[in-house]
């Protein structure tokens, strides 16, 4: 049977719900947005045009994506996504509110619907795990439901401790990676590397030179994933390929792929140890973000890299020059500039600087007049990312660009541009965003509308201290409630149902739950429960309990319907999904319910998992791989995972191929 790769199956993330193949994600490899839709085809100079959507394949089996050993540099692939987790069109199980096929001419099921943007900046706003992880008298009425008596006030014990991992996981996958069936051993990677202590850095180091590609990937991105100091020296040295490289590669120059990984693995090394003295590291990303003779992925790679460090103004100097140097070059790849001036806004964002005159002046120049459309997109995404909160004192000339590139009156300004350009606006906020956006939300009933609503909703999250921002503020929810109303077409309603999720209007919820039991269609089913988790409206959890028995059928509707639950607190469903795991036989049910008991799931899913993924007589191994990507996240400390900071404020559109594998391991 052919090999797919829990790294290549699971691209999905779990914003609206994001859900279906191992890691993360939903979709056939490559392809791994929303279900549903067709991925964009970069095209470097315009706008991406989709081709044809992907036929059926055959069920994917866990594991990084294999890739030739060194190969010349690859063409961008086709951008996809981290799937949103929205549910596959099609016809239903007997569930409450009749579950129906989407009707044609109701979506235009592309790259450019909300739900892709949803898929890369979930993360954030869901912050699931805080949820689960709460005091638990805030969930008393959810437990309730499930029969299960708390004390007000009693605190959560679900969070799995570093003594309890130490003991009952980790020494399990420490054995798990020397698995002789690849899918399980790669998947334990990459679990490792989300759980692992300093301590265990030498066991991934020793896989690099391991007989099968997909698990050399795989513990290159899990030693990434364990934030050590101690992963800083062999990690440059793969990203050189030099002597010491090719010595841990087993006597071969490592491939593209690994050395690609390792450059996202040095950031997050140096900025957990905090060792910004250590130059070795920052200076390698210099040099490879810059090298022509390199690989695009690495250089792509090594300058998103570059965005995620943090330092004083004398370590910060030479990485925003070389940003913004690789931006302004037009005779530089086109992806690379893109993801330099992405990576530019994230330096200043992380840091907390505010950015200077001539700076802010060169990217609005590329946002308004560069030939290259990933280059003006990415403009646009960092005026945002820059000026967050600033509001009406914002600068003068990006707002006016701004509400140009909005309403089409921009030159050049596609779809993307518009919908980038909102949620730049939104992330601002002020008098000038308002204006702009409500009356989109209000009266649009397309694509546009739910961006300018999810913008909306971003506003009225803000913590700014504008004295006018309560107005501001409830002016925008106004303009989302308005529009989620007047909304018919589901693919676009569910866009404002998560606006409504994100601002925590508690208010809507009535109306949510009733749109839920009405709509016919599963996609907006599953969004709408997800919706309803994020505002925690425990009136909902009778129905959305008997949607989650029903959902037999639609596993990732399933999964996104406990992800509903999960966010108001209750776990109790783990138990289920666990025994679902257990008897599951199909890959796409099982990559659905394995996604939802790592985030769903609390430590008392952790032993049962650990028997599926030890017990190679009862288990398929494609069962046990995917026991060991829930393991991986149950276990993961970061109440956000780690690798959402890439995908966070991206130009998902300009991605590469070793991009879309991280973004499938969140």
């Amino acid at each position: 049977m052919k090999r797919f790769t829990i790294l290549g199956a699971v691209l999905f993330g779990l914003m609206a719900a994001d859900y279906a193949y191992a890691h993360g994600g939903g979709h056939p490899v490559p392809y791994t947005g929303p279900a549903g839709r067709v991925p964009p085809n970069n095209q470097p100079g315009g706008s991406p045009k989709p081709p044809p959507a992907p036929t059926p394949t055959p069920t994917p089996t866990p594991g990084p994506t294999p890739s030739p050993s060194p190969s010349p540099s690859p063409s961008p692939t086709p951008a996809p996504a981290p799937s949103t987790g929205a549910p596959s069109r099609g016809g239903g199980a007997a569930i409450p509110g009749a579950v129906t096929r989407r009707n044609k001419g109701q979506s235009s099921a592309s790259y450019e619907d909300w739900d892709f943007w949803w898929a890369h900046n979930k993360e954030p706003w869901l912050k699931l795990k805080q949820s689960l992880y709460a005091d638990r008298g805030a969930s008393e009425s959810v437990d309730s439901f499930f029969g299960k008596k708390v004390k007000a006030g009693a605190k959560d014990t679900a969070r799995p401790s570093a003594a309890f991992l130490r003991e009952e996981l980790i020494p399990q996958l420490v054995k798990t990676v020397d698995d002789k069936h690849p899918d399980v051993a790669d998947s334990a990677c990459i679990a490792l590397g989300k759980v692992a202590e300093t301590s265990e850095v030498m066991k991934f180091v020793e896989l690099f030179s391991h007989k099968n590609q997909s698990v050399r990937k795989a513990a290159v991105m899990g030693l990434g994933l364990v934030e050590s100091k101690k992963a800083i020296e062999p990690l440059v040295a793969l990203l050189r390929a030099n002597q010491s490289g090719v010595k841990l590669r087993g006597g071969r120059e490592p491939e593209f792929g690994m050395r690609a990984h390792a450059a996202i693995g040095i950031a997050f090394a140096i900025r957990a140890e905090g060792d910004l003295d250590g130059a070795a590291g920052r200076d390698a990303l210099l040099e490879y973000a810059q090298d022509e003779r390199s690989n695009k992925a690495i250089r792509v790679n090594a300058t998103v890299a570059l965005g995620l460090l943090k330092g004083d103004d004398q370590y910060l100097a030479p990485i925003t020059k070389t940003l913004l140097d690789l931006a302004k070059s037009k005779r530089r790849d086109d992806f690379v500039r893109a993801h330099a001036i992405v990576a530019l806004g994230r330096v200043h964002k992380f840091n907390g600087k505010d950015v200077d005159a001539d700076t802010l002046a060169e990217i609005i120049k590329l946002s308004k007049r560069d030939q290259v459309s990933h280059v003006r997109r990415s403009g646009t995404i960092a005026l945002g990312s820059l000026n967050e909160g600033k509001g009406d004192a914002c600068n003068a000339d990006v707002l006016t660009l701004l509400k140009k590139q909005v309403t089409g009156k921009a030159k050049g300004s596609g779809n993307m541009e518009k919908n980038f350009a909102s949620i730049a606006l939104g992330q601002i906020g002020g008098k000038v965003a308002v204006d702009t956006l409500e009356k989109i939300a209000r009266k649009e009933k397309n694509q546009k509308g739910a961006y300018a609503a999810l913008a909306l909703a971003i506003l009225a999250s803000s913590d700014s201290k504008d004295p006018a921002a309560a107005k501001y503020k409830a002016d925008a929810l106004n303009a989302i409630r308005f529009g989620f109303e007047k909304q018919k077409n589901p693919a676009v309603k569910s866009g404002y149902a998560i606006a409504l999720g994100m601002a925590r209007d508690s208010e809507s919820g009535d109306e949510i739950l009733k749109s839920m039991k009405k709509v016919s269609d599963f996609e907006y089913k599953g969004y709408a429960a997800v919706a309803l988790g994020m505002i925690k409206y425990g009136t909902s959890v009778e129905y959305l309990r008997r949607v989650l028995d029903n959902a037999k059928n639609q596993p990732v509707l399933k999964q996104q319907v406990a992800i509903g639950l999960g966010l108001m607190g209750n776990r109790e469903v783990s138990g289920l999904l666990v025994k679902n795991l257990a008897e599951g036989k199909n890959a796409y049910v099982q990559s659905s319910i394995t996604k939802a008991l790592g985030y769903i799931g609390d430590r008392n899913a952790i032993k049962p998992l650990v028997e599926i993924m030890v017990n190679k007589k009862d288990h398929q191994d494609l069962t046990r791989a995917f026991a060991c990507v829930a393991l991986g996240t149950i276990g993961d400390d970061h109440d956000i995972p780690l690798l959402s900071e890439l995908f966070v404020d991206h130009n998902y559109l300009a991605s590469t191929s070793t991009l879309v594998e991280l973004s499938r391991i969140l």
